[in-house]
């Protein structure tokens, strides 16, 4: 956590997503390629934002798996 919000890598985030999941639904696990698909679906980016959050990067290390994305509050424009 830091004062912008959450960040995380995403190999980070599926371990975190996984480890946490629920026993009932542990049969399901999805693959990593397919939730860092799902995570880039635009389903994903609009409910996010409904939620009034959004996605940025905030280290590019110019690989999917090794940049550091963060998870925060959306900034309108003109504020």
């Amino acid at each position: 956590m830091t004062a912008a919000g959450l960040q995380f890598t995403l190999p980070a985030l599926y371990d975190f997503a996984v480890a946490n999941m629920p026993a009932a639904h542990a049969e399901g696990v999805q693959s990593y390629r397919g939730f860092r698909q799902n995570l880039y679906s635009q389903q994903t980016q609009v409910q996010l934002r409904a939620w009034g959050g959004e996605v940025v990067i905030a280290d590019n290390q110019q690989q999917v798996d090794q940049s550091i994305y963060r998870l925060q509050l959306l900034i309108k424009e003109g504020s």
